[in-house]
Protein backbone atom coordinates (compact mmCIF):
# COMPACT_ATOMS: atom_id res chain seq x y z
CA UNK A 1 0.00 0.00 0.00
CA UNK A 2 0.68 3.78 -0.29
CA UNK A 3 2.13 3.84 3.80
CA UNK A 4 3.82 0.35 3.31
CA UNK A 5 7.67 -0.21 4.54
CA UNK A 6 8.89 -1.30 1.61
CA UNK A 7 8.53 2.41 0.03
CA UNK A 8 10.17 3.93 3.00
CA UNK A 9 12.89 1.23 2.71
CA UNK A 10 13.63 1.97 -0.87
CA UNK A 11 13.71 5.55 -1.26
CA UNK A 12 15.35 5.52 -4.13
CA UNK A 13 12.62 3.84 -6.23
CA UNK A 14 8.94 5.80 -7.32
CA UNK A 15 6.37 4.31 -5.07
CA UNK A 16 3.93 2.70 -7.27
CA UNK A 17 1.51 0.87 -4.65
CA UNK A 18 -1.32 -2.37 -5.40
CA UNK A 19 -4.35 -0.08 -5.25
CA UNK A 20 -6.55 -3.06 -6.01
CA UNK A 21 -7.14 -6.08 -4.74
CA UNK A 22 -8.87 -8.97 -6.07
CA UNK A 23 -9.98 -11.57 -3.93
CA UNK A 24 -9.86 -15.09 -5.30
CA UNK A 25 -10.20 -16.25 -8.97
CA UNK A 26 -13.33 -17.67 -11.00
CA UNK A 27 -15.43 -18.65 -7.65
CA UNK A 28 -18.47 -19.72 -9.62
CA UNK A 29 -16.27 -21.85 -10.90
CA UNK A 30 -16.77 -25.96 -9.13
CA UNK A 31 -12.49 -26.24 -9.69
CA UNK A 32 -12.07 -23.04 -7.70
CA UNK A 33 -14.62 -22.83 -5.06
CA UNK A 34 -15.45 -26.02 -3.27
CA UNK A 35 -18.70 -25.09 -1.24
CA UNK A 36 -22.05 -25.30 -3.47
CA UNK A 37 -24.08 -23.31 -3.87
CA UNK A 38 -20.85 -21.40 -3.87
CA UNK A 39 -22.40 -17.15 -3.51
CA UNK A 40 -22.66 -17.37 0.02
CA UNK A 41 -19.73 -18.78 1.84
CA UNK A 42 -17.96 -17.13 -1.00
CA UNK A 43 -19.13 -13.88 0.01
CA UNK A 44 -18.37 -14.50 3.86
CA UNK A 45 -14.91 -14.87 2.99
CA UNK A 46 -15.22 -11.74 0.80
CA UNK A 47 -16.30 -9.63 3.56
CA UNK A 48 -13.05 -10.19 6.10
CA UNK A 49 -10.96 -9.39 3.07
CA UNK A 50 -12.71 -5.97 2.03
CA UNK A 51 -13.08 -5.09 6.14
CA UNK A 52 -9.29 -5.93 6.27
CA UNK A 53 -7.89 -3.89 3.01
CA UNK A 54 -9.90 -1.25 3.73
CA UNK A 55 -8.22 -0.99 7.80
CA UNK A 56 -5.10 -0.98 5.98
CA UNK A 57 -5.96 1.43 3.45
CA UNK A 58 -9.12 3.26 3.13
CA UNK A 59 -8.73 4.19 -0.66
CA UNK A 60 -8.00 0.67 -1.59
CA UNK A 61 -10.14 -1.43 -4.55
CA UNK A 62 -11.32 -4.66 -3.29
CA UNK A 63 -12.23 -6.68 -6.74
CA UNK A 64 -14.58 -9.28 -6.71
CA UNK A 65 -13.48 -12.48 -7.89
CA UNK A 66 -14.25 -12.97 -11.58
CA UNK A 67 -17.71 -14.50 -12.87
CA UNK A 68 -17.17 -17.31 -15.17
CA UNK A 69 -19.38 -19.17 -17.30
CA UNK A 70 -19.04 -23.08 -16.38
CA UNK A 71 -21.52 -25.47 -18.06
CA UNK A 72 -24.92 -24.17 -18.58
CA UNK A 73 -24.42 -21.65 -15.26
CA UNK A 74 -23.53 -18.10 -17.12
CA UNK A 75 -21.64 -14.80 -15.49
CA UNK A 76 -24.76 -12.86 -15.23
CA UNK A 77 -26.17 -15.92 -12.81
CA UNK A 78 -23.02 -15.25 -11.20
CA UNK A 79 -23.60 -11.69 -11.09
CA UNK A 80 -27.43 -12.44 -9.59
CA UNK A 81 -26.59 -14.82 -6.75
CA UNK A 82 -23.14 -12.66 -5.51
CA UNK A 83 -25.60 -9.61 -5.70
CA UNK A 84 -28.56 -11.85 -4.03
CA UNK A 85 -25.79 -13.37 -1.29
CA UNK A 86 -25.12 -10.05 0.09
CA UNK A 87 -21.81 -8.90 -1.63
CA UNK A 88 -22.42 -5.84 -3.19
CA UNK A 89 -21.06 -4.45 -0.09
CA UNK A 90 -18.38 -6.12 0.50
CA UNK A 91 -16.79 -5.14 -3.15
CA UNK A 92 -15.86 -2.30 -4.94
CA UNK A 93 -15.85 -3.77 -8.59
CA UNK A 94 -17.03 -6.81 -10.37
CA UNK A 95 -14.53 -9.19 -12.46
CA UNK A 96 -16.35 -10.87 -15.47
CA UNK A 97 -14.09 -13.58 -17.48
CA UNK A 98 -16.29 -13.08 -20.73
CA UNK A 99 -14.82 -15.58 -22.87
CA UNK A 100 -16.70 -16.40 -26.04
CA UNK A 101 -16.67 -16.98 -29.36
CA UNK A 102 -18.05 -17.43 -33.05
CA UNK A 103 -16.00 -19.76 -35.23
CA UNK A 104 -16.88 -18.50 -38.35
CA UNK A 105 -17.75 -14.68 -37.69
CA UNK A 106 -15.45 -12.32 -35.50
CA UNK A 107 -17.86 -9.29 -35.41
CA UNK A 108 -20.20 -11.53 -33.38
CA UNK A 109 -17.47 -13.11 -31.39
CA UNK A 110 -16.69 -9.27 -30.57
CA UNK A 111 -20.71 -9.17 -29.84
CA UNK A 112 -20.98 -12.15 -27.59
CA UNK A 113 -18.34 -10.73 -25.52
CA UNK A 114 -20.22 -7.26 -25.10
CA UNK A 115 -23.31 -8.58 -24.63
CA UNK A 116 -22.42 -11.36 -21.41
CA UNK A 117 -21.21 -7.97 -20.13
CA UNK A 118 -24.33 -6.15 -20.69
CA UNK A 119 -26.22 -9.19 -19.00
CA UNK A 120 -23.78 -9.05 -16.21
CA UNK A 121 -24.29 -5.29 -16.17
CA UNK A 122 -28.65 -5.85 -16.18
CA UNK A 123 -28.34 -8.23 -12.84
CA UNK A 124 -26.31 -5.28 -11.10
CA UNK A 125 -28.21 -2.88 -11.81
CA UNK A 126 -31.45 -4.88 -10.66
CA UNK A 127 -30.14 -5.75 -7.36
CA UNK A 128 -28.02 -2.94 -6.19
CA UNK A 129 -24.98 -2.65 -7.79
CA UNK A 130 -26.00 -0.02 -10.49
CA UNK A 131 -22.93 2.15 -8.89
CA UNK A 132 -20.29 -0.56 -8.81
CA UNK A 133 -18.05 -0.53 -11.74
CA UNK A 134 -17.11 -3.61 -13.98
CA UNK A 135 -13.35 -4.60 -14.73
CA UNK A 136 -12.85 -7.64 -17.27
CA UNK A 137 -9.73 -8.89 -15.95
CA UNK A 138 -9.26 -11.90 -18.21
CA UNK A 139 -10.11 -11.80 -22.16
CA UNK A 140 -8.55 -14.01 -24.29
CA UNK A 141 -9.25 -16.01 -27.12
CA UNK A 142 -5.85 -18.87 -27.45
CA UNK A 143 -4.47 -19.37 -30.96
CA UNK A 144 -4.02 -22.90 -29.85
CA UNK A 145 -6.08 -24.56 -33.15
CA UNK A 146 -3.87 -26.54 -34.99
CA UNK A 147 -1.14 -26.26 -32.29
CA UNK A 148 -2.63 -28.47 -29.81
CA UNK A 149 -4.63 -31.88 -29.55
CA UNK A 150 -8.60 -31.60 -30.57
CA UNK A 151 -9.18 -32.61 -27.34
CA UNK A 152 -7.85 -29.91 -25.77
CA UNK A 153 -9.24 -26.85 -27.53
CA UNK A 154 -11.64 -24.43 -25.44
CA UNK A 155 -14.82 -22.98 -27.12
CA UNK A 156 -13.18 -19.62 -27.48
CA UNK A 157 -9.86 -21.09 -29.42
CA UNK A 158 -9.07 -20.03 -32.75
CA UNK A 159 -5.83 -19.63 -34.76
CA UNK A 160 -2.80 -16.84 -34.76
CA UNK A 161 -4.75 -14.84 -37.45
CA UNK A 162 -8.37 -15.47 -35.86
CA UNK A 163 -6.36 -14.60 -32.11
CA UNK A 164 -5.59 -10.65 -34.06
CA UNK A 165 -8.96 -10.15 -35.48
CA UNK A 166 -10.81 -10.95 -31.89
CA UNK A 167 -8.72 -8.93 -30.33
CA UNK A 168 -9.23 -5.62 -32.10
CA UNK A 169 -13.05 -6.12 -32.57
CA UNK A 170 -13.19 -7.03 -29.03
CA UNK A 171 -11.15 -4.13 -27.62
CA UNK A 172 -13.30 -1.78 -30.26
CA UNK A 173 -16.16 -2.94 -28.95
CA UNK A 174 -16.03 -2.89 -25.15
CA UNK A 175 -14.62 0.86 -25.92
CA UNK A 176 -17.56 1.50 -27.50
CA UNK A 177 -20.05 0.27 -24.60
CA UNK A 178 -17.49 1.08 -21.94
CA UNK A 179 -19.53 3.87 -20.53
CA UNK A 180 -22.94 2.89 -20.59
CA UNK A 181 -21.79 -0.62 -19.11
CA UNK A 182 -19.09 1.30 -16.98
CA UNK A 183 -16.55 -0.70 -17.58
CA UNK A 184 -13.39 0.54 -16.50
CA UNK A 185 -10.48 -1.42 -17.35
CA UNK A 186 -9.70 -4.64 -19.83
CA UNK A 187 -7.08 -6.98 -19.29
CA UNK A 188 -5.55 -9.26 -21.81
CA UNK A 189 -4.72 -13.00 -20.87
CA UNK A 190 -1.48 -12.91 -20.78
CA UNK A 191 1.20 -10.84 -20.96
CA UNK A 192 3.33 -13.93 -21.67
CA UNK A 193 3.05 -17.73 -22.14
CA UNK A 194 4.74 -20.77 -23.22
CA UNK A 195 3.47 -21.17 -26.80
CA UNK A 196 4.11 -25.38 -26.02
CA UNK A 197 2.14 -28.10 -25.32
CA UNK A 198 3.35 -28.40 -21.59
CA UNK A 199 1.06 -28.79 -18.67
CA UNK A 200 -2.85 -30.27 -18.43
CA UNK A 201 -4.70 -30.76 -21.18
CA UNK A 202 -7.60 -28.73 -19.98
CA UNK A 203 -5.81 -25.53 -19.99
CA UNK A 204 -3.13 -26.42 -22.74
CA UNK A 205 -4.59 -23.85 -24.94
CA UNK A 206 -4.11 -20.87 -22.38
CA UNK A 207 -0.27 -21.42 -23.51
CA UNK A 208 -0.89 -20.13 -26.87
CA UNK A 209 -2.53 -16.78 -25.41
CA UNK A 210 0.54 -14.55 -24.48
CA UNK A 211 1.26 -11.64 -26.30
CA UNK A 212 4.58 -12.45 -25.51
CA UNK A 213 6.29 -15.72 -25.87
CA UNK A 214 7.85 -16.63 -22.90
CA UNK A 215 10.70 -19.72 -23.38
CA UNK A 216 14.13 -20.35 -22.49
CA UNK A 217 14.08 -17.33 -20.11
CA UNK A 218 13.84 -15.04 -23.32
CA UNK A 219 10.59 -13.00 -24.36
CA UNK A 220 9.93 -13.08 -27.95
CA UNK A 221 6.75 -10.42 -29.28
CA UNK A 222 4.37 -12.46 -31.19
CA UNK A 223 1.85 -11.13 -33.53
CA UNK A 224 -0.91 -10.30 -31.59
CA UNK A 225 1.19 -7.48 -29.57
CA UNK A 226 1.66 -5.90 -32.11
CA UNK A 227 -2.27 -6.14 -32.74
CA UNK A 228 -2.59 -5.13 -29.09
CA UNK A 229 -0.13 -1.91 -29.65
CA UNK A 230 -2.41 -0.77 -32.81
CA UNK A 231 -5.57 -0.78 -30.82
CA UNK A 232 -4.30 0.62 -27.93
CA UNK A 233 -3.08 3.63 -29.76
CA UNK A 234 -5.85 3.98 -31.93
CA UNK A 235 -8.47 3.77 -29.15
CA UNK A 236 -6.16 6.50 -26.88
CA UNK A 237 -5.48 8.77 -30.02
CA UNK A 238 -1.63 8.52 -29.21
CA UNK A 239 1.62 6.98 -30.24
CA UNK A 240 3.61 5.59 -27.08
CA UNK A 241 7.12 5.21 -26.15
CA UNK A 242 8.49 2.55 -23.36
CA UNK A 243 5.99 3.72 -20.70
CA UNK A 244 2.48 2.55 -22.23
CA UNK A 245 1.05 5.15 -19.27
CA UNK A 246 1.90 8.15 -21.17
CA UNK A 247 1.36 9.50 -24.49
CA UNK A 248 4.77 10.76 -26.47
Amino acid sequence: GPGGTFWAENPELTPRPVRQWQIWNEPTGPAHWKPRPWAPSYTRMLREAYQAVHAVDRRAEVVAGALVATGTYTQWAGARDLFKAGAGRWLDLVSVHPFTSNSASVSDSAWRLVEIVRRVRAQMNRRGGRKKEIVLTEMTWPASIGKTPPRTQLHFSTTARGQVARLKAGYRAIARARRKLRVTTAYWYTWASSYDRSGSPTVMAFNFSGLNRFRGGAFRPMPVLKAYRSVARELQGCRKGANARRCR
